[in-house]
């Protein structure tokens, strides 16, 4: 990296929650010492379905879509970083794709300056804890809805339940064939389809295809 990019890595990471905590000189001799630039061009895959590397990536120029199959999930900034839920998941399937949308200036980090930097840094260790603790939040045993008489209750509980995060840090449940996760909820599929469109409406999820995405922290907390 050069040097003006080393000072725009820092002042990204700064801006982190992960990062928020440290002070501008370990970002900039964190940057300097451990960050791998890397350059892609329009197309070319950054991150890609299969094993995840052991890495969490900062987007320092260009645009990058976030997709799985053939939905567009997000569309990454400068700035953004991704792989921070999956960096100590081990040897994890990704389920998303992540593709250059324009010319991308990427630098990614590895887990084990991650963990020094952590070992030296107490809040950003703590920081970190929290904002993996925010997801996995619903991933906990808060599966009360699932049993709750409410079809909405029932829907929200299957989907706390069986959410995964992919790539882009983001929420979602695969909910595949309605009339097949109506039975399994013991629901009729007019009230499961009614349900959906209540939890869309009150903006707690979203559906790209059969994918439903919790949409953030309030709304999560409002599944459960």
């Amino acid at each position: 990296m050069t040097p003006v990019e080393e000072k725009a890595v820092a002042a990204f990471l700064a801006q982190t929650r992960v990062f928020g905590s440290c002070s501008g000189g370990e970002l900039a001799d964190f940057a300097r010492a451990h960050g791998d630039a890397r350059t892609y061009e329009k197309g070319e895959m950054i991150f890609s379905g299969g094993v995840s590397p052991a890495a969490m990536c900062l987007l320092l120029k260009g645009r990058a879509r976030v997709t799985r199959g053939n939905a567009v999930l997000s569309v990454l900034e400068p700035g953004e970083l991704f792989g921070a839920v999956t960096l100590f998941a081990g040897k994890q399937q990704r389920s998303t794709d992540i593709r250059a949308l324009t010319h991308c200036r990427t630098v990614f980090f590895g887990r084990e300056p991650i963990e020094k930097l952590m070992e030296t840094n107490r809040r950003m260790a703590l920081d970190y804890i929290e904002y993996l603790s925010e997801r996995v939040f619903y991933l906990t045993g808060k599966i009360e809805a699932y049993t709750a008489g409410s079809v909405e209750s029932k829907l929200a509980g299957y989907l706390l339940k069986n959410a995964s995060t992919g790539a882009d840090d983001r929420l979602r449940a695969d909910i595949g064939n309605l009339s097949a996760l109506a039975r399994l909820l013991g629901v009729g599929r007019a009230s499961l389809y009614r349900a959906l469109d209540k939890l869309e409406s009150e903006q707690t999820v979203y559906r790209i295809g059969k994918t439903v995405f919790i949409t953030g922290e309030e709304a999560g907390a409002s599944l459960t």
